[in-house]
């Protein structure tokens, strides 16, 4: 599989199921692969630097990244939009959801 990222990737993350692999470009852009069906399941995009990090909720639904660019987003994945997104006073270079409440 020849991944959807210019410049290269930077960070990649299996969902729980290890059927999703995010892959983090140095682009910015966010590539979801279905290894399933061995497509891209989504293009995601939202940073305008390098993804720094990416971190799977426990369900799958939603995919958190990280950035150069002073930014986390929170993804939901279904519908490939931005559900949150912070603006930090310096790169964030690493994240991780976590479904302790």
């Amino acid at each position: 599989m020849e991944l959807y990222t210019e410049g290269g990737s930077v960070c990649c993350a299996f969902n729980s199921r290890g059927s999703l692999f995010a892959v983090g470009g140095r682009d910015g852009r966010l590539t979801i692969w279905d290894f399933e069906t061995k497509t891209i399941a989504k293009l995601l995009i939202g940073h305008v630097q390098p993804v720094t990090s990416v971190s799977w909720s426990h369900d799958s639904r939603y995919l958190m990244t990280t950035s150069t660019d002073w930014k986390l987003i929170v993804w939901d994945v279904v519908s490939a939009i931005m559900v949150h997104e912070l603006r930090f006073e310096a790169a964030v270079l690493q994240g991780q959801l976590s479904d302790d409440g």
